[in-house]
């Protein structure tokens, strides 16, 4: 029984860790609603089952935070958000025409970065 608690506890601190890790460089949900009135906003629960007709957002990112340790990535975040239509096939992924790969988003900001 002791090893057992002891495995449980070491998962415990390794989850919680990187549960943690995890919050340093991405502190937002993975998604949100779209819509009139919906956007982040806190009347709606993340719980609700999604329908036919909804449209979310599914938007993973990374912020490096503004630490000196981070060199010149310091302060810097990226976010790929990508829109999303429920409908009855499954869904449409109504922002698949934008530039995502690196190649097609250097091209479209040209010497910008």
């Amino acid at each position: 029984m002791a090893s057992l608690q002891a495995r449980g506890l070491h998962l415990l601190l390794f989850y919680s860790h990187s549960f943690w890790l995890v919050l340093r460089f991405y502190w937002h949900s993975l998604s949100h609603y779209i819509g009139l009135d919906v956007h982040d906003t806190s009347l709606l629960s993340h719980q609700r089952l999604l329908k036919v007709g909804f449209a979310i957002t599914i938007e993973p990112g990374l912020y490096i935070p503004d630490e000196e340790q981070y060199g010149p990535y310091r302060g810097i975040g990226v976010r790929i958000e990508d829109d999303i239509l429920l409908n009855q096939d499954g869904a449409e992924i109504m922002s698949a025409g934008i530039p995502t790969a690196i190649d097609e988003v250097e091209a479209l900001v040209g010497n910008s970065l």
